[in-house]
Parts: structure tokens; sequence; C-alpha cells
């Protein structure tokens, strides 16, 4: 297997002359099916084209979900790295010290990668998305946290919409199956997915027991901004060691609840603690309600909801399970319904969990399949979306009777 230049040797795999010989031909293997593939992309249903703008853990996370679904809604065609070489971001995507290693062929050249027939082009800026064609922009760089600022990608890449992994206090925040009937593929070009930990079950509350306001406690995992020792930090906690202390925080999930929820804009308050484990987060939620309740009730509420409109986004646990039970969970939020508490009748208490990074990235993939939807009913709103498609600069030398075999395949 040759990954970014080296070989990675194993039990029976030929060396010397033979290995050159082998590597010759995967080579000529990758160029068959970089072009067939896309082909196929192309002339298929599968023709939003996305980009991952940033690689750190967030970013594959991403790709990692999007590569293991065996019935994908988009393409994923392109990296951009920054000024990460590509060699060692391979190393990384394939080797997970949280996820495990990632199963299956993986080889590349110097700018792309062809994994189990998916083909990757990976870029060192966003200004080489715009000749891919790229629809849809993951910015999960965690930079472009502001409307102007993301916006300019939309001017370098010519992408017709941006969906931001950090939080963005101007740009619209949407959740799967909570509000996203709302979005607007058209005036919604830069939505922000931050914060969606919690919206779903305060959501159903709300909308059965009337939520007056609120507290959030969130105890995440810690981050790579944190250090192994002790040294200089502009937060003075996170001057501290990440692995053998329980570090106070701040938490944006509550201030991102008034932008998903209108009506509760200011209402719910947050904080939060970093503890020594690598993935996996719980948040404790206490809402104080109008319209009184049990804790019957309550579970009851979550458990319909997740059987009905919020399937697949929200999930009740019954089980007494602990946070290694729930590393990649493709469940937005999983509400641990043995810890619910109602005090007084209209005082909740709402504990779930969810993966930190592999969640938030199955999340981002599913808001990412809404937008490819909506963008190919704007573009083709009664014909297949195959004649939706983007130009290809690899097939602009296509005959016009192949094209026309296609329009009339319809």
């Amino acid at each position: 297997m040759v990954v970014c230049g080296f070989v990675a040797t194993g039990a029976g795999q030929k060396t010397g002359s033979q290995g050159a010989g082998a590597r010759i031909a995967r080579r000529q293997e990758f160029q068959s099916v970089s072009y067939g593939q896309r082909f196929l992309k192309r002339e298929g249903r599968n023709n939003i084209r996305v980009a991952i703008h940033g690689f750190g853990r967030i970013g594959r996370s991403i790709l990692r979900g999007w590569l293991a679904q065996t019935e994908k809604t988009f393409d994923i065609v392109a990296i951009t790295l920054g000024s990460k070489d590509i060699r060692t971001a391979i190393h990384l995507l394939k080797y997970d010290s949280v996820l495990g290693r990632l199963q299956g062929d993986m080889f590349c050249t110097d700018n792309e990668v062809v994994f189990n027939g998916q083909v990757l082009q990976f870029v060192h800026s966003p200004n080489a998305l715009e000749k891919l064609g790229v629809d849809v922009i993951i910015d999960a760089t965690g930079k472009n946290n502001s409307l102007v600022k993301a916006s300019k990608l939309i001017e370098q890449t010519g992408a017709s919409n941006i969906v931001l992994t950090t939080p963005c206090k101007d740009c619209p925040v949407y959740v799967h199956n909570v509000n996203s009937s709302k979005f607007n593929v058209q005036q919604d070009k830069v939505v922000c997915l931050y914060g969606v930990s919690i919206a779903a079950a305060i959501k159903v509350i709300d909308d059965h027991f009337d939520v007056q306001y609120g507290m959030t406690n969130v105890i995440n995992p810690f981050t790579s901004d944190m250090s192994l020792h002790d040294k200089y930090h502009k937060d003075l906690r996170r001057t501290r060691a990440a692995a053998c202390n329980i570090i106070p925080t701040t938490t944006g999930s509550a201030d991102a609840v008034g932008a998903i929820i209108p009506k509760l804009q200011g209402q719910i308050r947050g904080s939060g603690f970093r503890v020594p484990v690598h993935s996996v987060a719980i948040h404790d939620l206490v809402l104080k309600v109008r319209k009184p309740c049990t804790r019957d009730e309550v579970n009851d509420a979550l458990r319909a909801a997740a059987a009905g409109p919020m399937q697949g986004t929200l999930r009740v646990e019954e089980q007494p399970l602990v946070s290694s039970d729930f590393r990649k969970s493709n469940y937005v939020q999983t509400v641990d319904a043995t810890l619910t508490m109602v005090m007084g009748g209209d005082l909740i208490k709402v504990m779930s969990w969810y993966d930190n990074e592999w969640s938030y990235g199955q999340h981002a993939l599913s808001f990412v399949s809404v937008i490819a939807a909506k963008l190919e009913e704007s573009r083709c709103p009664v014909c297949s979306p195959i004649l939706a498609e983007h130009q290809d600069p690899i097939f602009e030398k296509e005959s016009v009777a192949s094209k026309e075999s296609v329009a009339s395949s319809m």
C-alpha cells in the first residue's frame, strides 16, 4: 500500500523490483479509478460537491463519518490542509488514538487520495476549490467565526453555502430535526452548527411544558489547546495540566440555544468543566417550566420525540451507562432517562451524553445532506438532479454525444 510516497510493508508484501512494479500498477490503477470514479459521480445522482476546510480532529471525524456511509447524498471531493503536509494528514486520518484505525484500502499521490474507490483531492489553500466546482464548504478551521469572515470563503471559492463548526454570533444556527425546516438555502448562505448538543431536549421540554429559563453545565474532555504540563496561557485556568486537573471553563452551547429557539434568547446560562478523558461529554441541564410535570411525563415526551420527529438526532438511553459507552454515537444528544429528576413539579433536571467529536461530525453530515437536497431542488425543481450537475474541469472535452445520451435517458 503506497501512502504519500512510502510503502507500509506487511507480511507477504513484495519488495525491491517486484515492489516497484506493484507500485507502478497501483499508480495506473489510481489514475483509472480517479477518472472513472469522477465520471460516475458526475453522471450520477450524488452531484453536490463538498469540501472540508481544515483537517483537525473535527475535520477528520467528519471525513471518517462520510467514508463510513453506505449511501452518500453528496460527494466530499476536497480537503484543505493549510500549511500541513499531506503525509501527516493521511497518517492522522488512518491512525486515531480515540477512534481507532481506519479500516480500508487507502493510497495517495502528491495531492490526491483514494480510499475504497473514493477520490479526494488535498489542497493547501481554499483558492484551489473554485476549480473543483465545490458547492458547499464545511469550515472546520475554527478561524472564520463571523459572517464577514465566512462570507469571504464564498468570494474565494465560488461555493454556494458555508457550514461553520465554530461559534458565530451573527450567523443563523441550525440543528437537524429541531429547526432545520426553517433553513433557506438561498438566504442562509452561511450557517453555524455550534451548540447543538442540548437544543433537541430543550425544544421537546419547551413544547410540552413551556420553559421559562434554565442553566446547563457541560463536562467536556480536554482539548488540544490545553497542555500536558503547567505552562503559560492567556486563560489562567488553562495554564494548568489537563491530564491531572478538573478545569472550570466556559461553554457556548447555552448561548446557541437562543439562536435555535428564539423565545429562550438570554434565558439559558451555562458553564463547563474540562476533565481528563479523550472523548464524550455530558450535559447537566436544569430547566424551570410553567406547566407542572412528573419525571415519567418528561421522559415519555423525550421518548416520543426520539421515536418520531427527532429520530436520528435525539435518543433516550434506559441503561445505567458511562461515557465510553457513547463513543462514536451518531446521535447529537442521548438523554439518560435514569438520571432525569423533577422537583416541585416545575424544576426539571436532564442529563444527556454526546461524543463531542464524532456526534458533532455526524450532525454536520446530516445538515449538509439537507443543504444538498435543497440545492438540487433549487437548481432543478422538476427534473432529475442529474440535470443540475456541475461542470468538472476534467470533463471539459467530453463529447456532445455523451451529454445528449445522458439527457435522453431522463
